[in-house]
């Protein structure tokens, strides 16, 4: 990889070896991105023409829309793989099976994250409420608390964490760490997660996720980590809904 001296073979049967590393750059990254986005878009135009609120202000909304935007991510990340990398680009994206040190550190980190970002939403809201006042609550999980729209939340739990977690860090994290180093690869690849989310008074929390998503890959090489702390995340939003 450019720029990036070579890992050593950790002798981990999960995680990437050296030849199906990543092989696009930052601006092949960049650019599955904005397809992502583009494509998300189309997305949105297309649940509007079916009056289908993308919002998520209907469990079936939230439903659609998010399984939907899920396919889309996934979608990009593969197609962005094969078109800018080589053998085995997909390989290159990280989605393993999660080994037991996956799933242990993945779920302990995920129930720290949403106790953190929860306490720093609520400060949000708290003291700067008529800033955030300005920008609608989008309905997610919290519609799929109730009746057999349970099931429905739960298949998110799965689907929005492998969708996400491919482009955001097999994609667009990949990309940045064949130019850049860990620190500002972080850095970037958590903002434009952040940024993508489009609500400002959500990103704080949403960039903290991003952070910590990102090292979770870059320790494990993997996307089977940060894929467990994702839902983990997410299946504590479900259970609060549950209460």
């Amino acid at each position: 990889m450019l720029g990036v001296p070579p890992r050593p073979d950790l002798g981990d049967s999960q995680r990437v070896s050296s030849s199906t590393s990543p092989s696009w750059s930052r601006a092949d990254a960049l650019l599955t991105l904005l397809a992502a986005v583009g494509a998300l878009s189309l997305w949105q135009i297309l649940l509007f023409g079916l009056h289908l609120p993308s919002a998520g202000s209907t469990p079936l909304g939230a439903t659609v829309w998010t399984i939907g935007a899920s396919a889309v991510l996934l979608g990009a990340a593969v197609g962005g793989a094969r078109r800018f990398g080589g053998a085995g680009a997909v390989s290159a994206i990280g989605i393993r099976w999660p080994a037991a040190i996956d799933v242990a550190v993945g779920i302990l980190v995920g129930v720290a994250l949403f106790f953190g970002t929860t306490w720093l939403q609520h400060f949000i809201n708290d003291h700067l409420s008529s800033w955030v006042s300005w920008y609608a609550t989008a309905g997610g999980l919290e519609q799929l608390t109730h009746g057999p729209w349970v099931a429905a939340g739960v298949v998110q739990l799965i689907v929005v964490p492998i969708g996400e977690e491919s482009l955001f860090r097999g994609i667009v994290y990949g990309g940045l760490r064949t130019r850049y180093s860990i620190v500002p690869a972080v850095a970037i690849s958590a903002a434009l997660f952040a940024f993508v989310h489009v609500n400002p008074a959500i990103m704080p929390g949403i960039f903290i996720d991003g952070v910590a998503l990102a090292l979770a890959f870059e320790w494990r090489r993997t996307l089977a980590m940060p894929m467990v702390i994702h839902g983990a995340v997410l299946a504590c939003f479900l259970v609060q809904g549950l209460r």
